[in-house]
């Protein structure tokens, strides 16, 4: 009867496909079933009636079958992606729809749960076949049947759009015109990024502090783009007049998925450096993002970390666990205690929100050092307002400052670091204090990328690129920009938008939709996009959140803040494994394990 039953729903699900003609999905789904069909058995000694297990393993297959696909990712990423999957599935089907059917609560207490730990143990055998043989059946499928592919022929070109930078408003731009363009094979898009990956800003401060591994936080770009071709290298220069950018790709760096063989009227090296191509275009998006802004400030450059990208994050980590061992060991009083100093410049929500974070994930690793106490260490951040995190209401701002400070955080308000001397380990302050510490991260400062400069367009101090409200230069037809290198109008106050991600994404969906006006001959529309709140989060379980006129703050405010950012995290994989990491942190303590990498040196090692 089982056996029929299957049989029968693999028919019909071949035949509503065959009627689609979609053979891609076809395909992926074929495989989807097949996978599910031994790990249905598996579930079926686990779940009464028997034949309600047989059922779930085919639909798990096809439902992972259609989030993740065969088509990118080895047998290992598709087992740990199935198998993390498993456990919502456990979590819907034994902990709440099973006791719902037989008319009994969720098994939501501890001894509920821990008896159904051997069911969760067999979702996840189940989760892990259903990955391995999805990869098997689309390689079986593949030679029985052939490869199938929705990519069309190459046309003849009318419109190169190239967009420099990979951030979230760049990304965003790429993404809107394959969605408003859809398959037109006389439009060319081209993305050039110095990384092959987005990184999901929001949550890198827990990626510093050990919450959340580096995979989590970063997307491939190829991943989360159709049709657009994604060039990793650096723009060096660009010929407004001419219409083409100058790239630097770096031979020891290859780009993957170029072909060798490229048109002289496309891409083409010139001088002696094999590495240096023109990228023609017809519309010039400028999404490069900001860098830090040191502001002259004497040795600060050397000293200080900068808290922008995934290396820097992964760098802070290493140096603090690192400092923590050299503490440890250490019988010089003075030595220990500018090891177990960690100084923050600045506290807007960069700021803030990491020195949180860390000051979470210095306190909690002391169990792991008995020889280190909670007075040893010190967390201080330096800003020069008056008030933290000044995107946040008055009142927000003032509970967030003094819920650090009861976690032991140090504000020195209303006061400018000045000097920094890495040798000795100290920093300078303007009230004339200083700072004994062998930590100090930058976020006191940011200014648009010095590629801008080469433009020779109108900027805005301090340097970033004039638009007007169509995010367009003006005097410049075909150049646009958005995101931290542009001063994108607030429609709200006229003054220059917050360099948040949320606006960037929103002025680069406006921006794709103008281009798409633009060629193809209708009206660009201004940017008219109101916040409808800020969320910051200052320790584990305490955030402050401020949306359409209402406040939240402490532990609502904390689930709202993951929420929102779980929700808005790009890729489904990813907002899998963040859940799950999220979960797991519930119950056990985050790891204080350094990774692999170049160790950043002490002072009397260089």
């Amino acid at each position: 009867m089982t056996v029929v039953s299957l049989v029968t729903l693999g028919s019909g699900v071949r035949r509503t496909l065959s009627a689609g003609r979609d053979p891609v999905l076809e395909r992926t789904l074929l495989a989807g079933f097949v996978a599910g069909i031994v790990p249905g058995i598996i579930l079926s000694t686990i779940i009464e009636p028997w034949i309600l297990g047989v059922a779930l393993g085919p639909v798990f297959g096809l439902l992972y079958g259609l989030g993740f696909g065969p088509s990118t990712g080895s047998y290992l990423d598709h087992a740990v992606s199935a198998a993390a999957m498993s456990v919502p599935a456990w979590l819907l089907v034994h902990v709440i729809g099973l006791p719902l059917v037989h008319s009994r609560q969720p098994e939501w207490g501890l001894e509920g749960s821990t008896a159904l730990a051997p069911t969760l143990v067999g979702w996840t055998v189940a989760g892990t076949l259903v990955g391995l043989l999805l990869v098997a059946a689309s390689s079986v499928l593949e030679v029985r049947y052939g490869r199938v592919s929705r990519k069309p022929r190459q046309p003849a070109i009318e419109t190169r759009i190239v967009i420099l930078g990979g951030g979230f408003a760049g990304l965003t731009v790429a993404k809107r015109l394959e969605k408003r363009f859809g398959p037109d094979p006389t439009v060319q898009f081209t993305l050039v990024s110095e990384t092959n990956a987005i990184l999901f800003t929001p949550l890198l401060a827990e990626v510093a502090a050990g919450g959340l591994e580096p995979t989590h936080v970063t997307t491939p770009l190829r991943t989360s783009l159709k049709r657009t071709e994604v060039l990793m290298g650096t723009a060096v220069d660009v010929d407004l007049e001419e219409g083409y950018v100058v790239l630097d790709t770096d031979d020891d760096c290859p780009v993957d998925g170029r072909s060798t063989d490229i048109p002289a009227n496309e891409t083409r090296s010139i001088g002696d450096s094999a590495s240096r191509d023109l990228v023609p275009y017809d519309h010039l998006v400028v999404a490069l993002g900001s860098v830090a802004d040191y502001k002259g400030l004497e040795g600060v450059r050397e000293f200080a970390f900068d808290f922008k990208t995934l290396a820097d994050a992964m760098a802070i980590r290493n140096h603090v666990i690192g400092c923590f061992e050299r503490a440890e060991r250490t019988a010089d009083p003075a030595t220990r205690e500018r090891l177990l100093t960690f100084v923050i410049a600045g506290a807007g929500f960069a700021g803030a929100e990491f020195a949180g974070a860390l000051n979470d994930f210095v306190r909690g690793t002391l169990i792991h050092y008995p020889t280190i106490s909670s007075a040893d260490v010190e967390v201080v951040v330096v800003h020069s307002r008056d008030r933290i995190m000044p995107e946040l209401s008055d009142t927000l701002a003032a509970y967030a400052l003094e819920r650090m400070r009861d976690r032991g955080v140090r504000f020195e308000l209303e006061t400018y670091l000045e000097t920094a001397d890495r040798r000795t380990g100290v920093v300078s302050l303007s009230t004339g204090k200083s700072i004994g510490t062998e930590t100090l991260v930058w976020t006191a400062g940011n200014r648009p990328n010095p590629f801008v400069e080469l433009l020779g367009v109108p900027a805005e101090r301090p340097g970033a690129i004039t638009v007007d409200a169509s995010l367009s230069v003006p005097g410049y037809d075909g150049v646009w920009a958005a995101g931290d290198c542009a001063a994108v109008p607030d429609p709200e106050t006229g003054t220059r938008s917050p360099p948040t991600a949320e606006h960037a994404t929103r002025a680069g969906t406006v921006l794709a939709d103008n281009i798409y006006a633009s060629v193809t001959g209708g009206s660009v529309s201004e940017l008219d996009y109101r916040s409808p709140g800020s969320l910051a989060v200052v320790g584990y379980q305490t955030a402050c959140a401020e949306l359409w006129g209402r406040q939240f703050s402490g532990l609502l405010a904390w689930v709202l803040w993951r929420l929102v950012y779980l929700s808005k995290l790009p890729g489904t994989d990813r907002k899998i494994r963040v859940l799950v990491s999220w979960l797991i942190e519930l119950v056990f303590p985050r790891e204080f394990v350094q990774t692999m990498g170049e160790r950043r040196r002490p002072p009397e090692e260089q």
